[in-house]
């Protein structure tokens, strides 16, 4: 299933993603030094695998990464029935968020702070990861959304 719907959509997310092919790995994300503001490139291999996106975004919130239309959050907000499709799509749109947004925060917390983390978040991405597959229906998102939101993990 494809996430590119159009050249305006294509456009969004050449903007938003450090990455945005499914067969290979990028090698580092781009973040700002806290003091001088200027880009650093880091590697990839710093963040636990377990951890790592099918898609790497610099900012994956679905309005700002081309992931979801506003009439699919929209369809899905309002309570109407979704397609499998729909169902899927939504789900791993969860899926993406969080795993960038476990990854970002992992980035920046403390070093001492960092394994508790690890071993906090890992079954929520495998549970996540488990829901995915099966995710068919507004039932089943709502079940991954409750898994992120039981978390701290608010995807929308």
């Amino acid at each position: 299933m494809s996430l590119v719907r159009g050249p305006a959509d294509e456009e969004k997310r050449r903007r938003s993603f450090v990455y945005f092919g499914e067969s290979e790995a990028p090698s580092g994300v781009i973040v700002r030094d806290a003091k001088t503001g200027e880009p650093v490139k880091i590697p990839i291999s710093v963040f636990p695998l377990e951890f790592h996106p099918r898609i790497w975004c610099e900012n994956a919130y679905w309005r700002f990464s081309g992931l979801l239309t506003q009439d699919e959050v929209m369809k899905y907000m309002r309570g109407k029935e979704l397609s499998p499709d729909e169902a899927h799509k939504l789900g791993d749109y969860i899926l993406i968020w969080v795993q960038n947004s476990v990854c970002v925060a992992w980035l920046f917390m403390p070093q001492k702070e960092r394994e508790g983390y690890f071993k906090a978040m890992l079954p929520v991405i495998a549970k996540l990861h488990e829901l995915l597959g099966k995710c068919k229906s507004r039932e089943e998102v709502e079940e991954m959304m409750w898994v992120a939101m039981e978390a701290g993990l608010d995807p929308f």
